[in-house]
């Protein structure tokens, strides 16, 4: 199986890797693809540039078997729409079956993403959740989960796409967004981000500075 975890990684941090390894362990996985976006459509956009977070993951992963990354999406020019990604994905894997994890928060408004009902055509769902929080689902998103959810990960295996599986991960509770605030306030990130990539931070003097939004 191939397994996409997507994301803007502005800095890359404990919270995604650790998810990352979880997935590999529970879904017995030989490894999870880390896809850095470009431009992500209903976020604001990344403080760091793409070559910048590019650098970042590989310093993260460099000693990690079970992780890589895909930077497809920081080659491609305009927004990073998934659906365009896993089309292409899929026209290179043939009848894989093809993971793509998504947060229960952006699951919960998947109706938002474009053509988002083609996504199950292409991939199952991996939507990944917080032990401690349960968002509402969007009407269209839930009759999507009741009829497409399985809660035994070797289903995923037996068809190409078009499942949804949903999981929880403890990691999912550090935010991008607090560490980027905390550096700006000259704070110490240790923990939170691997020490080589804050030691690239430091160098590149990222998000030393506070970004309006």
């Amino acid at each position: 199986m191939i397994c996409l975890l997507g994301g803007t990684f502005d800095p890359v941090h404990i919270g995604h890797l650790r998810c990352a390894l979880d997935l590999c362990a529970e879904l017995k996985l030989a490894q999870v693809h880390l896809l850095p976006a470009q431009i992500p459509p209903l976020r604001e956009l990344p403080q760091a540039s793409a070559q910048q977070r590019l650098d970042m993951l590989r310093l993260a992963i460099a000693d990690e078997k079970c992780l890589t990354v895909d930077a497809r999406e920081l080659a491609r020019q305009g927004l990073s729409y998934s659906v365009d990604t896993l089309a292409e994905i899929r026209t290179e894997i043939g009848d894989q079956p093809l993971l793509f994890c998504v947060g229960a928060d952006a699951f919960a408004k998947l109706q938002q993403w474009h053509h988002w009902e083609s996504l199950f055509d292409l991939a199952h769902l991996v939507v990944m959740g917080r032990p401690t929080s349960h968002q509402p689902l969007h009407p269209k998103v839930a009759e999507q989960l009741r009829l497409r959810q399985v809660t035994n990960p070797a289903d995923l295996a037996t068809h190409p796409q078009g499942k949804i599986y949903q999981t929880q991960f403890v990691g999912l509770g550090v935010s991008a967004s607090e560490i980027r605030a905390k550096i700006a306030r000259k704070e110490s990130a240790r923990y939170l981000v691997p020490d080589l990539v804050i030691a690239y931070m430091q160098s590149h003097h990222l998000y030393q500075s506070v970004v309006a939004k």
